[in-house]
């Protein structure tokens, strides 16, 4: 991208008479709005379907698209888009928020879209001036900057070695004056040395290629706006898979359903209507399709539309990753089962479902931190009709004995399950996408101390409700290493760990049935030491991770 002269900005002005795009104000509104009011931004431009209920209603369906991709791509890349605006700024602190987020928007044009650059400076010229008019000199300037600095900013090449005179690199590359690196990539200034990124003290003396190596990961974390530290931790976790999940970050990510087996026709086949597609100025041809890999699965291409159609809304279906229902299904065999971690009930939906299609009676326990979220489930489960022989309930699940008081009660004695199934809280390193408020919400210390501790907290107190010959099943929808196999490998090395075996996930009851063959071998082929284990990548679902113990008898 070659550098602009002043001249030939002031004749594209005058050439370019912008009209500001009603996609862009949708997206500054509802990046504005879920700031202030703590919402996430796919919520407020209207819900996880994208049915336009939100700021985007008033839209057609290319610019309710247009709107969404901008707001989740500035919120996944804020960190990045800040680093860059700030090094042209003057006074980047005082810099209002509805004037942030304006320049991020058109920021994250230049960085990561196609938008030709007069367009997104433009635009993004616009919008500042439509919600600060004297601020529209400053942005123009900015924008400019960042328009000419992409190149050098995304191949990390603005770096300069650690050591030199000029500085070193902070917590995303920057360059800094003074001071430690924040995020342990390069060596600091004065010679000390860093720690690495499994705590342990790096070496005073650098590598030959130290500098390309690091200049590297810093390179790869910003080509999809992640923070460098995370993307490092990804790189050691996911090895060769890190660049499809790299690749994949900014895409929208496909979309699966899974069908209520009791609503006939309309829960074996979703019916998309293309005459509302066609009224909505949309075009028509959407489709919902099975998933040869497992039952009950389809694949959307308008889940919009699937939505409109009321099939959500009646029960007929939920909106769930092809990867987590192959999760939710792993737990599902005969006997009864405590869900911890059950949240708003997708996944015991999904389970609800496959207990019907496997013939299985329901003994379910369905536990959560949050009464709010229980009773979300149990709302979702009634509609469906798939609420018989499930019960709710809520509390910390660190101290199981506390919430399963009525549990136990009603059963007249400490009751143990066949199946203990815990969806442990967990980054959502593998749901991005879907999440782009994750990545600059997460600190190192939150993935390298903090979740594993609660995790296996968490998965040691599950234990304690396991039955003899049952199962235990563990799961996050993260990709790192710490929270995944180390988590597993510490709990089969303490004391409720030891009277476990760790099994393949793909041996688990369900796969084992007439029609989820194709599921088993799918789980097969993505098993790591009998570990699920699936990340995300370009036209591929998320990652997910999966372990399975049975409690010796």
């Amino acid at each position: 991208m070659g550098g602009w002269s002043a001249r030939g900005c002031r004749e594209l002005g005058e050439a370019f008479v912008s009209k500001l795009s009603p996609a862009r104000v949708a997206a500054l509104a509802a990046l504005v709005d879920a700031e202030r009011s703590g919402r996430f931004v796919r919520d407020v431009l209207g819900d996880t379907a994208g049915v336009a209920s939100g700021i985007s209603a008033s839209l057609d369906s290319r610019d309710q698209a247009f709107a969404l991709r901008l707001a989740l791509g500035a919120t996944a890349t804020r960190g990045c888009l800040d680093e860059l605006l700030d090094r042209f700024l003057s006074r980047p602190q005082k810099v209002a928020p509805r004037v942030r987020w304006a320049l991020r928007l058109a920021a994250f044009e230049l960085l990561y879209l196609q938008t030709a650059p007069h367009v997104a400076v433009s635009q993004g010229v616009e919008l500042v001036r439509s919600v600060a008019r004297g601020a529209a000199g400053m942005a123009n300037a900015v924008l400019r900057r960042v328009a000419n600095a992409r190149e050098a900013y995304l191949s990390a090449s603005d770096l300069e070695p650690a050591g030199s005179a000029a500085s070193c690199v902070g917590g995303l590359g920057q360059r800094v004056s003074t001071g430690p690196c924040a995020d342990g990539h390069m060596k600091a200034a004065s010679g000390e040395p860093r720690a690495n990124g499994r705590g342990q003290a790096a070496s005073a003396e650098p590598r030959a290629n130290d500098y390309d190596d690091q200049a590297a990961q810093v390179a790869a974390a910003r080509s999809c706006g992640l923070p460098t530290w995370l993307g490092s931790a990804i790189q050691e976790s996911c090895g060769a898979s890190a660049a499809d999940l790299f690749a994949s970050e900014l895409e929208p990510a496909p979309v699966a359903l899974h069908v209520n087996p009791l609503h006939g026709a309309a829960g074996s086949d979703i019916q998309l209507d293309n005459e509302k597609q066609r009224a909505a100025g949309e075009q028509p041809g959407g489709s919902c399709v099975p998933a040869s890999v497992l039952p009950g699965c389809r694949i959307a291409s308008h889940v919009a539309a699937a939505v409109r159609s009321g099939a959500l809304a009646d029960g007929d279906a939920v909106v769930s990753d092809m990867n987590a229902q192959l999760v939710a299904t792993a737990a599902v065999r005969p006997g009864s089962c405590l869900e911890i971690g059950s949240g708003r009930g997708t996944k015991t939906f999904v389970m609800a479902c496959q207990r019907r299609r496997l013939g299985l009676d329901a003994d379910h326990v369905a536990a959560d931190l949050s009464a709010k979220k229980g009773e979300l489930n149990r709302e979702r489960l009634e509609a469906a009709g798939l609420s018989q022989g499930v019960a709710w309930v809520s509390g910390d699940c660190q101290h199981l004995d506390d919430v399963l008081v009525p549990v136990d009660a009603a059963a007249g004695k400490h009751r143990q399950f066949d199946t203990v199934f815990l969806d442990a809280p967990c980054s959502g390193t593998g749901t991005m996408r879907r999440h782009p408020e994750i990545p600059w919400r997460l600190a190192a210390k939150d993935v390298e101390a903090d979740l594993p501790t609660l995790q296996l907290a968490l998965l040691k107190e599950a234990s304690t409700r396991v039955a003899d010959g049952g199962e235990l099943i563990y799961a996050t929808c993260s990709v790192l290493h710490e929270e995944n196999a180390a988590v597993v490998q510490a709990f089969l090395a303490s004391p409720e760990g030891r009277g476990f075996l760790l099994v393949p996930v793909s041996e688990a009851y369900a796969f084992g049935q007439v029609g989820y063959e194709d599921a088993a071998a799918y789980i097969q082929a993505h098993e790591e030491d009998g570990c699920f284990q699936t990340y995300p990548a370009p036209q591929h679902f998320d990652g997910h991770f999966c372990a399975r113990f049975i409690r010796r008898k």
